[in-house]
């Protein structure tokens, strides 16, 4: 007894995908893959960004600790950064503890750039900025990476020598605060609270 085969059953059977399903399969997964590398290439550029400023307001903090450690009095001898360029600054300090005033040149991570122009912060021996205008309460350098001026991180240094990064600065003094005494004795109606 044979057998028959029925070709026609034999090809459905083995049947697989369409052309329509693998090229709507092959759209999906190439349409998610873009928006995962888009995803990742701006985590990055926002990632240099933030080390670029932690780097820096690193810098900005040891040279001040290292101008009250030395306690110089001499503009020569102070510790201090100085914004160079676009993308470089030069950080003067004792790096190795021997006493001796240095100097190194950082660059900026890739891509990454300053928004604001040159500038030099100099340390006294108590830790406060020198040559600082009295009107000035504090200096601000700002950094972006590339061309957008939305992307950007901000290193604010205090006329008293604080180091912060993307943080509101307020006033170190109280204002005068007139208080309604309402008859009791003893309280100055024009003293600060």
């Amino acid at each position: 007894m044979k057998i028959r085969i029925d070709r026609r059953t034999k090809t459905k059977k083995q049947a697989g995908f369409s052309m329509m399903q693998l090229l709507i399969t092959l759209g999906v997964v190439s349409v998610v893959s873009g928006l995962a590398f888009m995803g990742i290439a701006a985590a990055k550029q926002r990632i240099r960004l933030t080390n670029s400023s932690r780097l820096l307001a690193s810098y900005v903090e040891k040279a001040r600790v290292d101008s009250v450690r030395r306690h110089p009095l001499n503009a020569a001898e102070m510790a201090g950064v100085e914004v160079l360029n676009g993308t470089t600054y030069r950080v003067r300090m004792d790096f190795d503890g021997n006493g001796t005033v240095e100097t190194r040149d950082i660059n900026l991570d890739d891509g990454v750039i300053f928004a604001t122009d040159p500038i030099a912060l100099v340390f006294d021996w108590r830790g406060r900025l020198v040559d600082l205008p009295l009107t000035e309460i504090k200096v601000s350098i700002a950094m972006q990476w590339g061309d957008d001026p939305n992307d950007q991180r901000v290193v604010d240094v205090t006329r008293s020598g604080d180091v912060t990064i993307d943080s509101d600065v307020y006033l170190d003094d109280v204002p005068n605060v007139n208080v309604n005494v309402g008859g009791l004795t003893g309280i100055d109606s024009g003293s600060t609270v």
